[in-house]
């Protein structure tokens, strides 16, 4: 898992990732990677907005990979937010409203607690959408934490866009706002027993006015019980 965070740039100061799931695929070991990977680093802060999978689930995943969040959020560095239960009979403004204000309270109550390195997850921006928001609110929403990341210097943000390829609009302006841009994906040949899908992974350089790909690999992953193996692409050569 280690070769996983690192190979995805989740262990270098970035701000702002955004992570395309495509709609046949499922991508959600990023975000228990990236869990575990954050709650490590010392005096850390870690918010998760669970929309895609329940916090259940990532406290299962956890386990198997040697972490417990639990006892994090027992130890006030983990703060845990489902939607579900709260926004579904919100219309349109007032869910975005509510999910801002769920996002500041929370980085509040962690700073006041002096954690650094806070980083806030939602597990899949799209799932607003079945709740009635448009794409266009979620663009605005999402250039409004952009704006939150770079007056914080120790705020980063996660978003995940489930059915990205179905989503252009939302993920095309999402892209231009990271930072780092991972793309999830299968395998336009087919599936393979030893290979469940590719990774794009795309760094960027913020610096200039216009994005600028700093760099740019594929991979293709296979999900084991405790862990995901990592191979560059290529074809096998038969010996005759």
């Amino acid at each position: 898992m280690a070769l996983l965070v690192s190979a995805c740039g989740f262990t270098e100061p970035r701000k702002f990732i955004v992570i395309n799931e495509a709609h046949d695929i499922e991508s959600s070991f990023l975000i228990s990677a990236l869990i575990g990977q954050r709650l490590r680093l010392q005096n850390s802060g870690l918010v998760l907005i669970c929309c895609h999978q329940s916090f259940k689930y990532y406290d299962a995943c956890g386990k198997k990979l040697g972490y417990n969040l639990s006892m994090s959020v027992s130890k006030k560095c983990l703060r845990v937010v489902e939607p579900l239960k709260d926004m579904i009979n919100l219309k349109e403004d007032e869910l975005i409203k509510h999910l801002m204000d769920e996002i500041n309270n929370n980085l509040k109550l962690l700073e006041d607690d002096n954690k650094k390195n806070i980083t806030i997850i939602i597990d899949d921006l799209s799932f607003f959408m079945s709740l009635g928001c448009s794409e266009k609110s979620l663009i605005k929403l999402g250039l409004k934490l952009h704006e939150l990341s770079q007056k914080k210097d120790s705020l980063s943000f996660v978003l995940k866009v489930g059915l990205s390829d179905f989503h252009s609009y939302l993920s095309n302006n999402l892209e231009d706002l990271a930072d780092v841009l991972l793309s999830v994906e299968r395998l336009k040949s087919g599936k393979f027993w030893d290979v469940d899908g590719r990774i794009t992974i795309k760094k960027m350089n913020m610096q200039s006015s216009i994005p600028l790909v700093e760099s740019e690999r594929s991979l293709l992953y296979f999900i084991g019980d405790h862990n995901v193996k990592l191979s560059a692409p290529g074809e096998f050569g038969l010996k005759v």
